[in-house]
């Protein structure tokens, strides 16, 4: 369970970096 949230953390923070630049371009 724990692992589980770190994961959907992580891929929630990779989603924001990779969607701010996509936007901004």
């Amino acid at each position: 369970m724990r692992q589980l949230g770190q994961l959907e953390m992580r891929q929630s923070r990779l989603s924001t970096c990779w969607s701010m630049p996509t936007l901004g371009a």
